[in-house]
């Protein structure tokens, strides 16, 4: 074997070597990296629930509600507010803020509030939601317009769903979502958590 061969073979073997590691990186070592990432930017239990949606916006939580998780990561944060108990009645309120490269106009705003929101296991889609008016609720001294939309989802169940932009404590684009079942909505929490947005 020709010195040449052995220099040629050393390097294939070595840039061989290079793609073995870097295979394993990507489905050993990136994955683990990822994963820590995200369980930090994950906001589990009231308290860390409550310390990001104060970073959202001030509020007063409605009676008988408390901050479920959040998720906090690159500038986007996300806040959900439910029910106490297992009952299943009332609704589920999401805020969200956006970074400003995210932050765009409404419908696009929509868009990826429900593509976070399917990612926690919440799927608004398949369904055949119709927009069927709108509220008007004053938050910090401005008329502020939530869409309605009602239908039902892909397991048959009569849902409604409210939408309306805000605009967050350090002046950033925001959204909450407002979601829950026809027959156990329950508007006094809505009016209630809406009107004490500040």
């Amino acid at each position: 074997m020709s010195r040449t061969t052995k220099i040629v073979l050393g390097i294939l073997g070595g840039v061989a070597l290079i793609c073995c590691l870097g295979v394993a990186a990507f489905f050993y070592i990136v994955p683990a990296v990822v994963e820590r990432s995200l369980s930090g930017a994950l906001a589990e239990g009231p308290e860390q629930a409550a310390g990001v949606a104060a970073e959202i916006v001030d509020y007063e939580l409605p009676s008988g509600y408390r901050e479920a998780g959040g998720l906090s990561m690159m500038g986007l944060r996300m806040v959900m507010i439910e029910p106490e108990g297992d009952s299943g009645d009332g609704v589920m309120i999401m805020m969200m803020s956006f970074p400003a490269a995210l932050a765009g106009d409404e419908a696009q705003m929509r868009e990826q509030m429900e593509s976070m929101v399917a990612e926690q296991g919440i799927d608004m889609e398949g369904g055949d939601l119709q927009e069927f008016g709108a509220e008007i609720y004053v938050i910090n001294g401005q008329e502020t317009t939530f869409t309605l939309f009602e239908g039902t989802d892909e397991s048959g169940s009569r849902v409604r769903q409210m939408f309306g932009p805000i605009v967050t404590r350090d002046g950033g684009a925001g959204m909450i979502m407002i979601v829950g079942n026809v027959e156990s909505w329950d508007q006094e929490a809505v009016d209630s958590f809406l009107r004490s947005l500040r």
